[in-house]
């Protein structure tokens, strides 16, 4: 565990996951929308022939070069490893030269995209994965300035919990393009705009957040264990 903590007896167990009376109670609409989303990302993955997906794999495969040459102009050596973030489809994929690897129904700002300053907007444009936080760190445990609580989010009261919390996993993000996400007031970094979990999970696949990308706590360990450090990731309405 983070800053060598380690939990009481009686928290070890809820620790290894949520226990089944913590898990929040998902809609039936809210439930549905989140596996048909998961249902068309692992369609899309798989290599299916209908319209929609070959839509969206021509759509994500568009902006997977417009990375890349966003990448060369500024001097950087395209990657072969890439996670785009789709704002109006509220999607994430990871990808590799291989292809799509991954992809998750997230969550990113409610208010509208923006790369201001307190503007609680998701930032656009071309980043990297500055750092990493929470390697090890039980699902559902809640962070405080990139700290392990050592407290799952199921042990928080109830206003607590009806916030979006930082939960799991942190992925810090970087901006890579001077004067649109990097410096002065629209520095990406230093709003410490962020990848993680959160304990909101039946809500995912809308705006709800104040400018970072949620991630379920399950997705973002898998993408954490994924990438690396400087990896790209490109944001886009």
């Amino acid at each position: 565990f983070l800053d060598g903590q380690r939990f009481p007896a009686g928290r070890q167990a809820a620790a290894r996951g949520t226990r089944r009376s913590q898990q929040p109670q998902l809609r039936e609409g809210e439930l549905a929308r989140v596996q048909q989303g998961n249902q068309f990302l692992t369609h899309c993955a798989g290599g299916a022939d209908d319209a929609d997906s070959i839509g969206f794999i021509a759509h994500v495969k568009k902006r997977y070069e417009r990375a890349k040459e966003k990448q060369g102009a500024l001097g950087c050596k395209p990657a072969e490893r890439l996670i785009v973030v789709s704002i109006a489809r509220q999607l994430l994929g990871w990808y590799t030269r291989d292809g799509l690897v991954q992809s998750h129904v997230i969550s990113t700002s409610l208010r509208p995209p923006s790369n201001v300053r307190d503007s609680l907007g998701t930032p656009r444009g071309l980043h990297e994965i500055a750092e990493k936080h929470g390697a090890g760190t039980p699902p559902g445990i809640v962070f405080r300035n990139r700290v392990s609580t050592g407290r799952h989010f199921g042990e928080f009261g109830p206003e607590e919990q009806a916030r979006n919390l930082i939960t799991t996993r942190i992925l810090w993000l970087r901006g890579l393009e001077p004067g649109i996400n990097a410096g002065g007031e629209i520095d990406t970094y230093g709003r410490y705009v962020y990848i993680h979990g959160t304990n909101l999970e039946h809500r995912l696949g809308q705006p709800q957040s104040h400018g970072c990308i949620l991630m379920s706590n399950q997705g973002i360990i898998e993408l954490f264990d994924a990438v690396r450090v400087h990896d790209p990731v490109w944001i886009e309405d």
